[in-house]
């Protein structure tokens, strides 16, 4: 997670330059966990633990908060709610009899998936885990979201848009699972797929429930993603290696902490 947030700072000037600028959040969404690391603007240090990563680069610092949700991927998150309650209640339904399918959806990832009443503290997201706040603590920064937060609603949503709104993924899954989205308003390679799969109702409800239960974030968040940023593909791989010249040579080409 760390390198991401390196690679994806890296390639938009937020870092490695002469004077602090406002980093980027990253969301990355794989099958098995979600990853989030930011860097929260606190009143007070933020308390010693593996959540806690600080980050010399470019000869500055950098407090980060790095989290890995394992069980919250994508398709662990289907597993969970397939177990939670029956698999018709995140099915797309043309003709729901009470309310919406989105809203009966979205009520069972709610309450199954980011129930808060595990958090023994304010400072939470979900599964008990301890989370700075984002709309305390990351209230103006730029967030990046990956790999399923672009598969399965950005790209064949959004086409060429690098930017959305948490209240934009609710109005397209209240559409998907509603049944009424045709074939001609999408885009990307997987548009077919997606539309053909009854599970995609569930993934964006999840999707969702992951943002605006979890995390906290209102609608009106706006969110980036981007599979190339100036060019370059926003793999965690070349963060690694950017961090590890960064180590060999420091800041401005002296020797870094790192010796050969």
């Amino acid at each position: 997670g760390v390198y991401a947030w390196i690679t994806v700072n890296y390639l938009l000037k937020r870092i490695g330059q002469p004077t602090r600028q406002p980093s980027a959040a990253i969301m990355d969404l794989g099958g098995g966990s979600t990853q989030i690391v930011f860097e929260p603007q606190l009143d007070t240090p933020m308390a010693a633990g593996d959540h806690r990563y600080a980050l010399n680069f470019g000869g500055l610092e950098y407090v980060l908060y790095q989290h890995s949700y394992d069980g919250y991927g994508l398709n662990a998150g289907r597993k969970r709610l397939e177990s939670a309650g029956s698999a018709a209640t995140c099915a797309v339904d043309a003709a729901p009899s009470t309310g919406t399918a989105f809203d009966r959806c979205h009520e069972l990832v709610r309450t199954s998936l980011f129930d808060k009443t595990q958090c023994a503290t304010s400072q939470c997201s979900f599964d008990g885990v301890y989370q700075p706040r984002l709309a305390d603590t990351f209230t103006a920064g730029d967030i990046y979201a990956f790999s399923y937060f672009f598969d399965n609603y950005a790209e064949p949503f959004g086409g060429f848009r690098d930017s959305f709104t948490v209240g934009d993924i609710r109005s397209a899954a209240l559409r998907v699972c509603a049944g009424r989205v045709v074939r001609a308003e999408l885009r990307g390679p997987d548009a077919d797929k997606l539309l053909a799969d009854p599970k995609w109702c569930g993934d964006l409800g999840f999707i969702y429930g992951l943002l605006s239960d979890g995390y906290e974030l209102p609608d009106v968040r706006e969110l980036r993603t981007a599979k190339k940023i100036a060019g370059i593909e926003t793999g965690w791989s070349l963060g690694a290696s950017i961090f590890l010249l960064d180590a060999l040579f420091g800041k401005g080409g002296m020797k870094g902490v790192c010796k050969a």
